[in-house]
């Protein structure tokens, strides 16, 4: 970036710091903070041209907190494949009780699409407006 090697190390400096403030946060990253105001804003349906992985997070209060994954009402094609809480992680199965803070990485079909928007009203403990999120 730089040219030269004298700046490396403050480069490399600057790099970690960065990603040490978003662990402790542990914010959403940018461009999916940009994806949900944008789709909010216009209210559009997901689109997908293949499979995507997602993650979500079960916020305290939310509808699926407490609930197996049996119960969820996924269509086929929206899997839930991993579970992880801040110590362990594992493969989720039907009767894997969803709790306040887990985890969740999801492998979407196209065919299954709306699965998205029901794990994302699903895993929300309220809905949050554009101007909260600006």
């Amino acid at each position: 970036m730089t040219g030269n090697y004298n700046q490396l190390l403050p480069l490399l400096i600057a790099c970690f710091l960065a990603y040490v403030v978003t662990e402790v946060f542990r914010d959403r990253p940018i461009y999916e903070a940009l994806l949900r105001r944008d789709l909010q804003r216009t209210k559009n349906e997901h689109q997908l041209d293949e499979p995507v992985v997602r993650e979500f997070t079960v916020a305290p209060g939310a509808p699926f907190a407490g609930k197996t994954i049996r119960e969820l009402g996924l269509p086929p094609g929206c899997i839930i494949v991993r579970c992880r809480d801040g110590n362990r992680e594992w493969v989720a199965t039907a009767y894997t009780r969803l709790e306040p803070h887990m985890h969740l990485t999801v492998l979407v079909a196209p065919t299954a699409v709306q699965g998205i928007s029901i794990l994302e009203k699903g895993c929300s403990a309220a809905e949050i407006s554009v101007s909260e999120m600006t």
